[in-house]
C-alpha cells in the first residue's frame, strides 16, 4: 500500500468513525454537536452500552426504542429487567445507566423534558424493522398465493417510527422458533 492509499484509508476511517458515533449519540438522545472532550466521553458510553448488549445478546432495535421512554433515575428497573437476565449484565447495565445519567447532566440534557429527548430518539430509533422471521412468514404465505401478509408488512414497515399500537406484534423480539432463521437474497 503506497502513502496515498494510506492517507485515503486514514481519512475514510476518521470520517466513518465520526459519522458512526454521531449517529449512535443521536440514538441515545445525546447532542451530536458537543465539543471534542465531551464527544470522547459520549463515545465511551456508546461503546460500553454495546459491550453489555452484546454479552446478553439484547435486541438492538427494541432496547434503543424502549430507551426513549427512560427518565433519568426513574426507569432503571424497567429497562434492566426487561432486557437483561443475568445478574452480572444487570449490574453492568445499571452502572452504564449511571454513566449515561452523568453524560446527560454534563450536557444539560438531563434538565430538559423527557418528552423532548423521547421525540428525538423516536425519530432515529425505529419501532418496526424487517426481521427475518417476519419476512419468512410472509414468504411462506406468498408461496401459497396468499399475499395479505406481504401487504400488511409493507404497510407496517412503511412507517417504522410510528407507534402503530394495532401492530405491536410486529415489534416484538423474535420467538424462539425463529432465532436461527437466516434469509438470503435468493429466498
Amino acid at each position: 500500500m503506497n502513502q496515498s492509499d494510506k492517507s485515503w484509508e486514514e481519512l475514510y476511517n476518521t470520517v466513518f468513525e465520526s459519522k458512526y458515533y454521531s449517529l449512535m449519540r443521536s440514538k441515545l438522545g445525546l447532542d451530536s454537536s458537543r465539543d471534542r472532550n465531551r464527544e470522547r466521553e459520549d463515545n465511551k458510553v456508546v461503546d460500553d452500552l454495546l459491550r453489555v448488549m452484546k454479552s446478553e445478546k439484547v435486541d438492538y432495535h427494541n432496547l434503543f426504542r424502549a430507551f426513549g421512554q427512560y427518565t433519568v433515575n426513574k426507569d432503571q428497573d424497567f429497562l434492566v429487567l426487561k432486557f437483561f437476565k443475568s445478574r452480572q449484565n444487570q449490574e453492568m447495565f445499571k452502572n452504564w445507566l449511571g454513566d449515561y445519567d452523568r453524560v446527560l447532566e454534563s450536557s444539560g440534557e438531563r434538565s430538559e423534558s423527557g418528552e423532548e429527548r423521547k421525540e428525538r430518539m423516536n425519530r432515529v430509533n425505529p419501532k418496526f424493522v424487517a426481521r427475518n422471521y417476519l419476512m419468512q412468514v410472509a414468504i411462506e404465505k406468498a408461496q401459497q398465493k396468499d399475499f395479505r401478509e406481504v401487504q400488511r408488512l409493507f404497510e407496517v414497515l412503511s412507517h417504522p417510527f410510528d407507534e402503530q399500537l394495532e401492530n405491536e406484534d410486529y415489534a416484538k423480539d423474535p420467538p424462539l422458533w425463529a432465532q436461527s432463521i437466516e434469509l438470503s437474497c435468493s429466498s
